[in-house]
This record gives structure tokens, C-alpha cells and sequence, in this order.
């Protein structure tokens, strides 16, 4: 009995299908269905500090929250960070935090890294890669800016001079004014 690859190919891609629906019904693949827009929530992401406890996203609402995505191996991601150490340093004291997620398998290459490089921002772990699938980050380094309600303002993908007096201005003009949620 001959089988022709129609006999194979339909129930093959059936299958694939009911896998794909089963899979985003459980809520994987959640980055890949729902697109990511600026002016839109910013998805809540779990990232670990290098000690293992847990930082969430939405514990930073009421500041600016500059996320940004690199990796140890990434010369473009090394090559930023001296500028986003000085934009830290410029906005300590404001309701403005950053979050620099590693995507590196491996915690002690990060480890290391801080180590030579001792960046006084904080520095985390995305271990199991989900917070970059949420984010749909296409490589790396890519930063997003999210504003003190939690919406997605910017996405910027590759490195910047974050310290540029155009790119301290553009972010302090996206703090929120002083006193707001104060009560």
C-alpha cells in the first residue's frame, strides 16, 4: 500500500496544530501570540539577583524603569555600560531604576563579570530566558523604557551612549513630578 504525502502531511500538521493550541491555552508561547506595543502594559517579569531571590517588575511602579537586556559574550552589550553606569549614577536619588537582565546560561560567568566590571547597578539573571521571550528580544543588547504606570514607552535595540545629554533629558522628562504618589 502506497502512501501519498498528502496522507501524511494532513494529519501531521492536525497534530501540530492541537499542540500549538494546547501549548498557548496553558499560557506558553505567550510573547509569541500577544505583540508587544509601546503605549501598552509592560509585561511583569521575574528576573533573579545573582544571590537567587527574586525581582518582579511591578515592585518598581512609580519610577521610570530602564530594562535592559545584554549578555557576558556581547561586545555591543560591554560597550554601553560604562554610559548606563553614568546614567545611573545621574539619576540616583529620582524615582528612576535600572534592571540589567543577563540572558548568559551560565550565573558564573555573570558572577564573574561583576566582578572585573563592578557596575553599581544592579545586575540580574533571567536563568530560564522566559522574562526575554516575554520582552521578544530579538538579540541583544535591546532596552526598554517603561514608565511609573507600567506602560511600555521605548524600545531600543543595540547599544547607546545612555549619558548623551539628549538621552538624560529625554528620561528626565519622563519622571514622574515630585510629590506625585506621595500621600
Amino acid at each position: 500500500m502506497a502512501f501519498s504525502r498528502k496522507t501524511i502531511i494532513v494529519p501531521l500538521v492536525f497534530l501540530l496544530g492541537l499542540v500549538l493550541a494546547y501549548t498557548v491555552q496553558r499560557g506558553g508561547y505567550q510573547a509569541l501570540v500577544v505583540p508587544l506595543e509601546t503605549g501598552k502594559p509592560a509585561p511583569d517579569i521575574v528576573v533573579q539577583q545573582l544571590d537567587g531571590q527574586e525581582v518582579r517588575l511591578s515592585d518598581y511602579r512609580g519610577n521610570v524603569v530602564f530594562l535592559n537586556f545584554w549578555a557576558t559574550w556581547c561586545p555591543p552589550c560591554r560597550e554601553e555600560m560604562p554610559s548606563m553606569e553614568r546614567l545611573f549614577s545621574a539619576m540616583k536619588g529620582r524615582p528612576f531604576v535600572m534592571l540589567a537582565v543577563s540572558v548568559d546560561s551560565d550565573l558564573e560567568m555573570v558572577e564573574r563579570f561583576k566582578k572585573r566590571f563592578p557596575y553599581t547597578f544592579p545586575i540580574l539573571w533571567d536563568n530560564t530566558q522566559k522574562a526575554s521571550l516575554q520582552y521578544q528580544t530579538t538579540g541583544v543588547p535591546e532596552t526598554f523604557i517603561i514608565g511609573p504606570d507600567g506602560t511600555l514607552l521605548y524600545k531600543v535595540i543595540g547599544p547607546d551612549d545612555w549619558s548623551t545629554p539628549e538621552n538624560l533629558s529625554a528620561l528626565e522628562k519622563l519622571l514622574p513630578p515630585k510629590g506625585a504618589g506621595e500621600g
